[in-house]
């Protein structure tokens, strides 16, 4: 199931012939040795970055403490299975329940304009007083159950759009001052290993969430049950934000003085290789949000209950704690892309699998479990690859508002599309199914083809597999952070393991 710690954007998110540049940095290791992890030179990258590279970092055992808080505030709101099985449970149509999905992300479409705005108020301020202010507004979905008899089932729907819209409208600014201040407040040389621990201890947090939510839904009764998980979250989210206080505020930047214009605010797309990280990065925020309705595909086609299926969130997390030490010591050592790319080789695999699940038998909830765990290893490779790739090579840490405000704009694009444009797809083949008598099933051509069950969602797990692997395609033509190759990594473990003799 897709993995959302909130600050890694859905995330985040994520993350053939090679360019000439690229074949060049494989072929001349003394090109790494030569410039910074960044791309600039030594000297540019210490003087820019002196705080971060030269002193002792501060603050990052608050800034683990704040993560771990929020991925159970996420996975108990807006994150994972429990808020599509809140939407459910309004009655709202796929198509409703995708374009609610898809304002998180259209929300960043917004970023390049914000970038500016928010680095003169202030990277920490304008961080810690939008994330701040959303944990109040999510506390109108907690009302639901009072107001929803008083105004009735249409303006209940509108209520839960126009928060959800405010939620994510607070929830771009916050992040677009939140990326840049990290990339400072995060050493280049230590960014693999604290993302590794920052994921950990956020997944078990999030994980012990979730059985606390799996909990509530078992043994609750309709939307009272919901209800109850956002008040607890709201609270848990305020603590969250209080712990980033501590955290050291950005250097300030006299550039944010000089106003922009447009073409400057568009001036990192001239950027080639950044162009093609956008591509790669698009194309599998694309493919994962074509996943946004496997908590219904699991409950509709498969059978699982509501508790089994917010708890597989919590067997995706288990899966990438498993793996996030591993990936995080392994980027640091060999480079982004050997990890990355073997995260996106078995994340291409993942969602087609879905299609041979059995349907409503016992079995169906251990392979699940199975197939999310492995799923949530290869998004952790991939998502501690691909975010250490954008950080140290990718974005010039001279220009790192408006690099990564374009990029925030580029995922929200992609994750907003996906599932807006999988709801539509949904309930199109549902009217088309109905139109042809499939009577009760939930899909137009239920029927078995070598062993794969075809309903109204197989395309879109299809679809997933198809453009995460065009961008495991994308990310070769990307310039990476080290010489090392996937085959050279592997073969090398191998040599580790099985030594010739």
């Amino acid at each position: 199931m897709p993995l959302d710690a909130d600050n890694s954007s859905a995330d985040s998110a994520a993350p053939a012939q090679p360019t000439p540049s690229q074949a060049s940095a494989e072929a001349s290791p003394e090109s790494e040795a030569q410039a910074g992890p960044g791309g600039l030179p030594h000297s540019n990258r210490a003087r820019l970055n002196s705080r971060t590279q030269d002193q002792r970092p501060k603050g990052l055992n608050w800034v683990v403490a704040s993560g771990a808080l929020n991925a159970a505030f996420y996975t108990l709101t807006f994150g994972g299975s429990i808020f599509v099985l809140f939407l459910g449970e309004l009655g709202m149509a796929k198509t409703q329940i995708g374009l609610l999905l898809s304002l998180f992300p259209f929300c960043g479409v917004l970023a390049p304009l914000l970038s500016q705005p928010v680095a003169r108020f202030g990277l920490k301020r304008t961080y810690i007083t939008f994330y701040g202010i959303r944990k109040f507004v999510v506390l109108t979905l907690a009302f639901v159950p009072w107001y929803l008899p008083l105004v009735g089932p249409a303006s209940t729907k509108a209520i839960v759009s126009a928060t959800v819209l405010v939620f994510a409208l607070c929830r771009a600014i916050a992040e677009v001052g939140y990326f840049p201040w990290y990339q400072e407040f995060v050493p280049d040389r230590i960014r693999g290993r604290f993302a590794a621990i920052y994921n950990v201890v956020a997944m078990l947090v999030g994980a012990a969430a979730l059985s606390f939510g799996s909990y509530v839904i078992k043994h609750g009764h309709g939307l009272q049950r919901f209800s109850t998980l956002t008040f607890v979250a709201s609270a848990i989210g305020i603590i969250s934000v209080m712990t980033m206080l501590p955290v050291p505020a950005e250097t300030p930047d006299h550039r944010n003085t000089v106003k922009r214009r447009l073409r400057d605010i568009l001036a990192p797309l001239r950027d080639g290789n950044f162009r093609r990280f956008l591509l790669a990065v698009f194309l599998g925020i694309f493919g994962v949000g074509s996943l946004s309705f496997l908590p219904l595909y699991l409950k509709e086609s498969i059978g699982l209950r509501d508790n089994w299926i917010v708890m597989l969130d919590a067997a995706a997390m288990i899966g990438g704690l498993g793996a996030s030490f591993f990936a995080g010591w392994a980027c640091d050592r060999f480079g982004s892309r050997p990890i990355m790319m073997i995260g996106l080789c078995v994340m291409t695999l993942v969602p087609a699998s879905w299609t041979l699940l059995p349907r409503h038998q016992a079995s169906s909830m251990y392979l699940a479990v199975a197939i999310v765990s492995t799923w949530g290893a290869a998004c952790m490779c991939n998502s501690i690859g691909s975010m250490r790739l954008m950080y140290n090579k990718v974005v010039p840490t001279q220009r790192r508002t408006e690099y990564m405000s374009l990029w925030y704009a580029i995922t929200g694009l992609a994750g907003g599309i996906s599932p807006l444009l999988g709801g539509v797809t949904l309930d199109a083949l549902k009217r088309l199914s109905a139109s042809q008598g499939a009577g009760a099933m939930s899909g137009p051509l239920t029927f078995v083809f070598a062993h794969m069950s075809v309903d109204i969602y197989t395309p879109l797990l299809l679809a997933s597999s198809l453009l995460v692997g065009g961008q495991m395609l994308a990310y070769r033509t990307v310039t990476p952070d080290t010489p090392w190759t996937m085959r050279r990594f592997l073969y090398r473990t191998a040599r580790r393991i099985w030594p010739l003799r």
